[in-house]
């Protein structure tokens, strides 16, 4: 007699297919995914008052996912849904580069 096959979740590390997956497993608990760019680590402290905002301006629970990014050389940038809210210096420096330009 043959074995019966046994079928096991795969874990997902990264990529497109692990947000769709977190995307799906948040709109199941009503919660929503903010994608947070900083230069540099989020203390504890930070990453619940940033949640705690949010969530009051949405309305839903938000979930932080925090991304490492030197090249946004200071402040945050925060992606929810299609929504961006660019605090960063980058951004700044940009905006002065295309008035001084302009």
């Amino acid at each position: 007699m043959g074995m019966a096959a046994t079928r096991h979740p795969v874990a997902i590390r990264s990529g497109p297919r692990r947000a769709a997956v977190m995307a799906i497993a948040a709109r199941r608990r009503e919660q929503l995914i903010a994608v947070v760019r900083s230069a540099v680590e989020l203390s504890a402290t930070q990453r619940r008052r940033l949640a705690e905002t949010l969530a009051a301006s949405y309305g839903h629970q938000v979930h932080l996912n925090v991304v490492i990014d030197p090249s946004v050389m200071g402040g945050i940038s925060i992606q929810i849904g299609d929504e961006l809210i660019d605090g960063t210096v980058a951004s700044r420096l940009a905006a002065v580069r295309r008035k001084m330009a302009g």
